[in-house]
């Protein structure tokens, strides 16, 4: 029985040319080249914008938001929060046909902004090769595995849960 997608009701055309163009502006063929690894593919484009992308949670932030300006402003030396790297790993993922997804990780407790958050922006990225989504995060350049398996935000909760994560790198 088909049921319909009634919580995401759209989602980013792969094809758009937006895409290419921003293959070929910030030369990101040449990051992935050679390598046919999905994974490593990914890990390569993920480390590309955490060493162009300065950290700077508190602002203010230059460029108009978008993810060219974000990038252009990036590598003139300007920091931004994790939001930023979210959308700028989203955008660089889709443009190679990535499937991505932005998630909002949390404590669910009152947090005073001004001396630490309690929230951060990521990216969760869908892995053809193992059948699943797996939690990746530019800001930090790090993701999680369990016995060499990369792994997805639920299930790193799931083994926070179970015996606070002792099994996973």
């Amino acid at each position: 029985t088909y049921i319909n997608n009634t919580v995401f009701t759209s989602s980013e055309n792969l094809a758009d040319p937006k895409f290419e163009a921003l293959k070929g502006k910030y030369q990101l063929d040449t990051i992935v080249s050679g390598e046919n690894d999905e994974l490593k593919r990914i890990l390569l484009l993920r480390h590309w914008i955490h060493k162009k992308m300065k950290i700077d949670d508190y602002g203010p932030y230059a460029g108009n938001g978008s993810v060219e300006g974000t990038l252009d402003e990036a590598l003139k030396d300007h920091g931004f929060h994790c939001g930023f790297f979210s959308s700028v790993q989203n955008a660089v993922l889709n443009a190679y046909g990535y499937v991505t997804r932005s998630i909002l990780a949390d404590t669910g407790e009152p947090v005073d902004y001004m001396v630490g958050g309690g929230h951060h922006a990521l990216n969760e990225v869908w892995l053809n090769s193992y059948q699943k989504w797996f939690l990746s995060d530019a800001k930090y350049d790090y993701h999680f595995e369990k016995n060499g398996i990369p792994l997805s935000a639920l299930e790193i909760r799931d083994e926070y849960l179970k015996n606070k994560a002792v099994d996973i790198d």
